[in-house]
């Protein structure tokens, strides 16, 4: 692999190769060679020999070294600065979310470097190496919005664009690297973990400058004018060019919106896609719009040309619905995606003309009768929930009563029909046709006002098809079935708006409650034991579902255990079952994920006291959960993890204890005098009534708990003195009142 010749050239071109291939093996040890980007200034007296200067990266990149690299050695040295870039764990030298000067000054002169050599440079292989460093540079470093190595960033952004324009006239064959390039710094890109790369700072900040507007201009009228020639000499640009555009609109759709012609050209491009008898090209139209209409919902600056109102954006709308009956299935998904990033004030429009794209959706859902594939029934439930959601919060503000009924009655439809797709036999339906119902029963009940909706909500029927599909088998239906139980008892047990019931309805209505306390216990016992038992055979995706069903449940737990239905005899074993799985939660917290530990806690804080003191006595649920909480207090003192969180608890429990409480407390087998003091530390710290200290001293006295005296005694002159000092309270109370009556008088 080296090059022919023997001279220093080919020493230094092996010398780059060999750093190459230590960053990438040893990405660590980067953070000690910053000399490697320094400026020579920095590095050499000026009374230095240039031919004694250091080689660094940079100056043999700008050329300026002697002899004066290769080619070959420049492009490697273009490399060896990407690789190296990449590697660097540049966070590392972040101060509050600046880089440190010496950081900042590396990298700027790596960016001008790149900006500069740009300008001059004319072999095409370091043209394309080193748009591919740019798009590295503006993508890795960690910019601020007043960052000083954002000015330098734009300036290389725009001469990569200016180089896309000349060689796109050009028909350059390095078109393809800029086009690349320019791609990534629009953000959009998934990462492993399936999230999109957000837009860079300097992409944001060079299309707010005047400086860009050529660039977009170009990426818009080009497109059009060599659209036909590009598809048949080369389709692999054209279709980079739309991915380019398709980036554009998602990322700040505002470029577009805010100048009328950009919009024109937009529309008529995506007129031209959909209309093709191409289905890639119509793919990618279907994708174009979508992606628009995502950015101008993200867009918070939107002019009057963003509204659907117009004539052409309003057509672009409209002849989606037509793709809707397209035979292939990707497009149909496509075209549902779009409809549901819709905002309501487009819906209004939409729901005001012929014909009317929710009533066709709707008709998709079902299996036997709609469309028969399972990933477009999927897609049309996703989107009809978010459709419905987005009308539902927006509908209190609508004045024309016509619309706003029919809005309502679309609304029951969509979750009448959702609620037969969740029998679907593909998993990926039933999934989301259960977020769909989960989605609108959120909203309903977070509005409030919806009486004729509630009024026409099977509200029962709909929690016992959520209720069935906690056993499903499979893992995601599972995870949606508890969020939208959740959701559905809250309407169905603590809406103001209670369920309007039949009396044959009633006993099931008081038996989901218990039903449902059962099946999310289960889930939660499941989670704890893949953290107690090593022993089980799971798999690491078993134990990551179990986590996330584990920590929905806790939250649905909170609706069912603050109902009035909780009490009742029917409903008592599932009630007991869910008040000791978060107990468990608390128990095991040292071990379980911190997001089901503080859903246990905070809906063990919010379960009213009521329910607490019908598990009072021997067993006290109540006395058992204070015992967990003190052991994990005194082992909290080394770490504040859930300190707080679980003091909150413990006020609440001590509120709605009696003596039998406590005493259960006392016999827990882990309780220890050391945790009784902690007990009585906080009480004294947050003042607590004489009645509480009077309560934990009686059952200290009744109980087998062995304690010392001075202990014991500690509660006896606590609760003592907490009386004196209410009996003064309430007597200067008595006085300050009197006083005010005698003003009266005398007036």
């Amino acid at each position: 692999e080296y090059p022919s010749n023997t001279g220093v050239h080919s020493l230094r071109w092996c010398c780059l190769r060999l750093l190459i291939s230590i960053t990438k093996l040893y990405p660590q040890g980067c953070a000690q060679y910053w000399a490697l980007f320094l400026p020579q200034s920095q590095i050499t007296s000026p009374k230095s020999s240039p031919n004694r200067a250091p080689k660094t990266l940079v100056t043999i990149i700008s050329g300026c070294v002697i002899p004066p690299p290769s080619t070959e050695e420049k492009i490697m040295a273009i490399k060896a600065a990407r690789e190296f870039l990449i590697s660097l764990p540049l966070e590392l030298w972040s101060r509050s979310g600046y880089l440190t000067n010496r950081v900042e000054v590396s990298l700027s002169q790596l960016i001008m470097c790149c900006y500069e050599q740009m300008r001059r440079e004319q072999t095409v292989q370091c043209v394309d190496e080193l748009c591919v460093t740019a798009k590295s540079l503006i993508t890795t470093i960690p910019f601020n919005v007043y960052n000083i190595l954002v000015d330098s960033a734009v300036l290389l952004l725009n001469q990569v664009g200016e180089c896309y324009m000349l060689h796109d006239r050009d028909n350059g064959k390095n078109l393809s690297a800029a086009l690349q390039a320019l791609t990534e710094c629009f953000g959009g890109t998934e990462t492993p973990q399936g999230d999109l790369t957000p837009l860079p700072i300097p992409t944001l900040t060079w299309l707010r400058r005047p400086l860009s507007a050529p660039f977009i201009d170009n990426v818009f009228i080009m497109i059009l004018s060599v659209y036909a020639e590009d598809i048949k000499t080369k389709g692999s640009t054209a279709m980079l060019k739309l991915d380019l555009v398709t980036r554009m609109v998602r990322s700040v759709s505002w470029v577009v919106i805010e100048d009328e012609d950009r919009l024109k050209n937009f529309v008529s491009l995506s007129q031209l896609l959909i209309g093709t008898n191409n289905i890639p090209l119509k793919l990618t139209g279907v994708k174009l719009i979508g992606a628009f209409i995502e950015g101008k919902r993200k867009s918070n600056t939107l002019s009057s040309n963003s509204t659907i109102g117009s004539t052409s954006m309003l057509s672009i709308y409209q002849s989606l619905y037509q793709m809707l009956q397209e035979n292939n299935s990707s497009i149909r998904v496509g075209v549902l995606s779009a409809y549901g990033h819709l905002q309501y004030s487009d819906w209004l429009v939409l729901l005001s003309n012929e014909p009317n794209p929710l009533e066709l959706m709707l008709s998709i859902c079902l299996e036997y009768s709609g469309d028969p594939n399972g990933n477009v029934r999927s897609e049309a439930c996703r989107s009809l929930g978010n459709i419905i959601t987005e009308c539902l919060e927006s509908i209190g503000d609508l004045y024309h009563e016509e619309l706003k009924t029919r809005i309502l009655k679309i609304a029951v439809d969509t979750i009448m029909v959702t609620a037969s797709a969740v029998e679907d036999s593909k998993p990926g339906v039933r999934s989301m046709a259960l977020f769909a119902m989960g989605n609108i029963a959120f909203t309903a009940g977070k509005m409030g006002n919806l009486n004729e909706l509630f009024q026409n909500l099977p509200l029962i029927r709909l929690s016992l098809v959520a209720l069935s599909h906690l056993r499903d088998n499979d893992d995601k239906v599972i995870g949606n079935a508890i969020r939208t139980l959740g959701h559905l008892c809250k309407l169905l047990y603590n809406s103001e708006h209670k369920a309007i019931l039949r009396p044959s309805d009633s006993k099931v209505w008081m038996k989901i409650c218990g039903e449902t306390a059962f099946e999310l216990s289960r889930k939660i016992e499941l989670a704890v034991a893949d953290v107690i038992d090593t022993f089980q055979q799971r798999s690491w995706r078993q134990r990551s579902h179990a986590k996330r069903h584990a920590w929905g449940a806790c939250q649905a737990l909170s609706a069912i255990l603050c109902s009035d239905v909780a009490n009742e005899k029917v409903n008592q074993s599932g009630v007991k079952s869910a008040l000791l799985s978060l107990i468990k939660c608390v128990q095991y917290s040292h071990l379980l994920n911190e997001k089901i530990v503080s859903g246990a806690i905070s809906t063990l804080i919010s379960v009213p006291s009521s329910i607490y003191n019908h598990y009072s006595g021997i067993e006290s649920i109540s006395g058992l959960c204070l015992a967990v909480c003190l052991v994990n207090l005194e082992e909290a003192e080394k770490k504040t993890e859930y300190k707080k969180e679980t003091f909150e608890l413990v006020n609440h429990l001590l509120q709605s204890s009696n003596c039998f409480d406590i005493i259960t407390c006392l016999n827990y087998q882990d309780i220890s005098q050391s945790n009784v003091q902690i007990l009585y530390g906080w009480m004294v710290d947050i003042g607590a009534d004489a009645v509480y200290f009077e309560t934990v001293m009686e059952a200290l006295e009744l109980s087998s708990f062995s304690t010392d005296i001075p202990l014991l005694q500690k509660f006896r002159s606590r609760a003592e003195k907490r009386r004196r000092d209410e009996v003064a309270f309430r007597g200067d109370q008595h006085a300050t009142e009197q006083e005010e009556d005698d003003d009266e008088d005398e007036l």
